[in-house]
């Protein structure tokens, strides 16, 4: 079985209609992203947390509507706002010297890899550090960035999906079967009213 990645989290998570509350085990839901050897976590037991949670929905939501029908500029204008919030999202790192000073500082977003791929070439990748809500929610916006996917918002039931070969309006068969009976529906409608008003100028 294949593990939820990041996406397919942030998907279930924006799809969520009302009020999120405990219920939802949202925390949980994203903790199971996590790559640190921590994670900042909201106190369940704080009624502002759960706002926090409907914020970041709603910003998650805001991102995938400019992705599906929004405009290029716009589409640009956020992976702008993605790439300059990873570092709020990051684990800050420090470089210590000999003596055991610190020298720098910087957030970390991945651990680095270095591999050789088929043809031969040097790749430089980096290995996400999760360690948080808000960074599950950026690395599945870059991971629908980089891997150039297609994000949908089913028009039956107004779920976003990620959108496929098999599923590319709709978000399920159960979906799809049922759009496919509102347009034969829609067609018979059509048929009838041109038949009336065919019959009706005949009968003039």
């Amino acid at each position: 079985m294949i593990s939820p990645s990041p996406l397919d989290t942030i998907l279930w998570f924006a799809n969520i209609e009302e009020e999120i509350d405990p219920i939802d085990n949202v925390e949980a839901l994203f903790e199971r992203h996590k790559t640190g050897p921590e994670w900042d976590r909201l106190n369940s037991k704080d009624l502002a947390g759960y706002h926090a949670y409907m914020v970041l929905r709603d910003k998650v939501r805001e991102w995938l509507d400019i992705l599906i029908k929004g405009s290029t500029a716009k589409k640009k204008k956020v992976a702008r706002e993605i790439v300059a919030t990873i570092p709020d999202a990051s684990k800050l790192a420090r470089y210590i010297g000999q003596t055991g000073q610190v020298l720098e500082e910087f957030r970390l977003i991945g651990k680095p890899r270095l591999a050789i791929d088929s043809k031969g070439n040097l790749v430089i990748s980096v290995d996400p550090i999760i360690t948080g809500d808000h960074a599950v929610v950026l690395h599945a916006m870059l991971e629908i960035y980089i891997n150039k996917l297609k994000i949908g918002r089913c028009p039956m039931c107004g779920k976003y999906f990620k959108r496929s070969p098999k599923f590319r309006v709709t978000c399920s068969v159960k979906c799809k079967r049922d759009r496919r009976i509102k347009k034969v529906y829609q067609s018979l409608k059509k048929w009838r009213m041109k038949q009336r008003k065919r019959l009706k100028r005949q009968g003039n």
